[in-house]
C-alpha cells in the first residue's frame, strides 16, 4: 500500500510539472502583455513617467518575445 501511494505521488508530481511548464510560460505571456499596456499608459500620463514607461515597454516586450518563442516556436 505504501509503495502504491509513493508511485501515485510521483506520477502526479511529474504530471503537474508538465502542466506547470506550459502554464508558467502562458502566464508570463499574459503578465508581459499587462505590463506592456501599463507602460503605454504611464507614457500617456505625463512626461515625468516617459522614461519609466519606455523601460517597462522594452522589458515586457523582451519577456513576451522570449516566452512566445518558448511556447509556440520552439518544439
Amino acid at each position: 500500500m505504501y509503495d502504491l501511494h509513493i508511485s501515485a505521488i510521483a506520477l502526479i508530481s511529474r504530471h503537474q510539472s508538465i502542466i506547470m511548464k506550459h502554464s508558467l510560460t502562458e502566464g508570463m505571456i499574459i503578465i508581459s502583455l499587462v505590463f506592456f499596456f501599463w507602460g503605454i499608459g504611464l507614457r500617456m500620463i505625463s512626461d515625468s513617467y516617459l522614461a519609466l514607461g519606455n523601460m517597462i515597454i522594452v522589458s515586457s516586450a523582451v519577456v513576451f518575445g522570449y516566452n512566445y518563442y518558448q511556447r509556440f516556436i520552439k518544439k
